[in-house]
């Protein structure tokens, strides 16, 4: 951090000299124009008006750590890089080939635009202005919030081909998570994208945790309908089908009003989500009650699908944190 003193000019005007090393790296000189702009936080900043190149990065291909280059591949996505090089000094075996095509499938926006026998360069077509952090969580949240329903669905109703269509929409969500965490991130570093966008840096730090709660909701969609795929013993026409029925109900409830609350940052909605999760919990309770009273062959897999309904409610508590702090008594 450099403090530099402030030098007053006619008319109460005051300056402030740029560091010359800043100054140097971005070619500034005299005659050069700068933009000055008000953060939320009343901190000012300073950009140049060249635009930056595309960021460029290059991994080199190894047979022998295919994993690792594919972890790299989606850490440079999510780290902003435009354009993603892979080169090896060998030819890309053809089992490699296919895995790091199916990563690059798996990112939003990034496209395979040059391919040679050791070589792939890939380059994300997505522009940055074009994507709304708001629009992209709101998929994930209708995405999340189907899957559960279908996994709970599936899981009553003994549906296997519906559990096995929700574990596969993992992917998708997996998908909007990546691409969410590259706009955030892409957010915190251009101020002008911020602007743009009229994202500030406290949201980013918001979307980012609350991504990673639906992200993590989707996982335990997946719990549910691999439950179902397993468990044995049907639930038609039992209490126990009617008393998921109505928590499958309350849980979409809870999720739309988290999320509202969340993006319109609606503390009414914040406190319904409050009083929801405790009316989940005591319908969990009863499902257990029930579970407990029946027969015992697939009592596990029951007992494991009550916590995970409980994560997802909790998780929903945590979202709406994001807007104000709402600390129910845990039961």
């Amino acid at each position: 951090m450099d403090q530099r003193k402030l030098q007053e000019m006619g008319g109460g005007t005051l300056l402030v000299s740029l560091p010359k090393d800043w100054s140097r790296r971005h070619k500034l000189h005299k005659g050069s124009s700068v933009t000055i702009g008000v953060r939320a936080d009343d901190t000012l900043t300073i950009l140049t008006d060249v635009h930056g190149e595309p960021r460029r990065i290059v991994i080199q291909y190894q047979a022998e750590r295919i994993n690792q280059l594919i972890n790299e591949v989606v850490g440079a996505y999510l780290l902003g890089y435009d354009t993603i090089m892979i080169r090896g000094n060998e030819r890309v075996r053809y089992e490699d080939r296919e895995q790091i095509k199916q990563a690059i499938r798996q990112l939003v926006g990034l496209e395979i635009v040059e391919e040679e026998s050791s070589s792939i360069l890939a380059q994300c077509l997505l522009e940055p202005k074009t994507v709304k952090p708001e629009k992209i969580f709101t998929r994930m949240h209708l995405m999340v919030r189907g899957m559960y329903r279908d996994g709970i669905t599936a899981l009553s109703e003994r549906d296997k081909h519906l559990a096995r269509i929700v574990i596969e929409r993992d992917d998708e969500v997996d998908r909007l998570y990546f691409l969410l965490v590259r706009l955030i991130r892409s957010i915190a570093v251009d101020p002008r994208l911020a602007e743009g966008l009229n994202v500030s840096y406290i949201d980013c730090l918001d979307y980012r945790v609350a991504a990673n709660i639906l992200e993590s909701i989707g996982d335990t969609a997946v719990d549910i309908a691999r439950t179902a795929v397993s468990i044995s013993g049907q639930f038609v026409n039992s209490p126990l089908k009617t008393v998921l029925i109505e928590i499958r109900s309350l849980l979409e409830i809870i999720q739309n009003y988290s999320v509202r609350a969340f993006l319109d940052k609606n503390r009414a909605d914040a406190q319904a989500v409050v009083d929801i999760y405790g009316t989940i919990i005591d319908k969990c309770k009863k499902l257990e009650k029930i579970a407990m009273a029946g027969p015992k062959t697939s009592l596990v897999e029951l007992q494991t699908t009550i916590a995970n309904l409980n994560k997802i409610s909790r998780y929903n508590i945590d979202i709406a944190d994001l807007t104000v702090p709402m600390y129910p008594m845990i039961r």
